[in-house]
């Protein structure tokens, strides 16, 4: 969760409580950033690469020009929520999905946002209150999620130092050590270093393969079936994106 300094103008707010299952951007993006607050029950956002399950207490941060689509879990009981919609100059945060913030939100976190979606605008310097009441909220959401970020940054830098050192483990069981949702280490995981958990491992191998072509008489093969690629040739189509060169033709430069 990272958060840049930019420009912003209040949108809408709401008060929601929903009786229908669906609601769908998925044929024009959604227009404005967004914040929820999970008041009640269960709510899916579905993207294609990944479901986001939020429950109540959640703050759950929708990119503006993002597309996916919800699904409220009404059969399970009431769904509710406050919506706080705001434009920004630039991209408010490293994200391009929805995405869970904040868990098991304080109580000045409801009340941050219970205030300024139920204050009445309709007063003199309504539009100076919607803005004040708007920076207020966001915050004290940015703040509350001060230490989770923190420990998120930690965890990361430790979970990217085991798949250098363990290049067979899988994402799904890398996330479960560092106690992370697989869909949400990969997104985190992707914010902070610019690539994939999947990318960041394939270099990893690279690099381990590099090392002993430089240091071992290995064979190609037998160098692809340690580093765990389901095949030569996609091991010597990867080592070749990574290093411009095949397996064969690096030995070789480094033998001349």
């Amino acid at each position: 969760m990272f958060f840049h300094d930019c420009y912003i103008e209040p949108a809408k707010v709401f008060k929601q409580h929903w009786t229908i299952t669906n609601y769908y951007y998925t044929t024009t993006p959604r227009p404005d950033n967004g914040f929820m607050l999970v008041i009640n029950g269960n709510i899916d956002f579905i993207t294609e690469s990944q479901t986001l399950r939020a429950k109540k207490g959640d703050i759950i941060f929708l990119p503006a020009q993002c597309y996916y689509e919800v699904i409220f879990h009404t059969e399970l009981g009431a769904v509710d929520n406050y919506l706080v919609n705001f434009i920004s100059d630039k991209p408010f945060c490293d994200t391009s999905t929805p995405l869970r913030i904040l868990e098991n939100a304080p109580s000045h976190c409801f009340k941050a946002f219970r205030q300024y979606v139920e204050e009445d605008y309709s007063t003199a310097n309504s539009v100076y209150r919607n803005r004040g009441l708007l920076y207020f909220l966001l915050d004290t959401v940015i703040e509350s999620t001060a230490g989770i970020r923190s420990r998120h940054a930690y965890l990361l830098e430790e979970a990217k130092n085991f798949m250098q050192k363990n290049t067979d483990c899988s994402i799904d069981e890398v996330a479960k050590r560092y106690a992370m949702s697989p869909s949400g280490f990969r997104q985190l995981f992707k914010t902070k270093f610019g690539m994939s958990p999947i990318q960041y491992r394939t270099k990893a191998k690279i690099e381990k393969a590099i090392y002993l072509l430089e240091s071992t008489d290995m064979s190609t093969s037998e160098i692809s079936n340690q580093l765990g690629f389901y095949d030569v040739a996609y091991f010597c189509k990867c080592f070749q994106n990574h290093t411009g060169m095949t397996p064969k033709q690096y030995s070789q430069s480094k033998s001349v």
